[in-house]
């Protein structure tokens, strides 16, 4: 599973847009915009796809 695939997720739980999920990942201190979350939000198979980075999800995991 790709991070690509758990901010998918997050999205469709959340019932979020993409301008939500910037506010959301901004609480976090991780920067990001709406455009970024297009691309990160793409299919694999869709002209445009770039990998979510993995580190986008574990940036703050050492502050536990």
């Amino acid at each position: 599973m790709l991070s690509n695939d758990i901010l998918r997720s997050v999205r469709y739980i959340l019932k979020a847009n993409n301008n939500d999920l910037v506010r959301i990942l901004a609480l976090g201190n991780v920067e990001a915009t709406a455009e970024q979350i297009a691309v990160w939000l793409r299919k694999e198979d869709e002209e445009g796809f770039q990998r979510c980075p993995d580190i986008f999800f574990c940036r703050h995991s050492s502050m536990a």
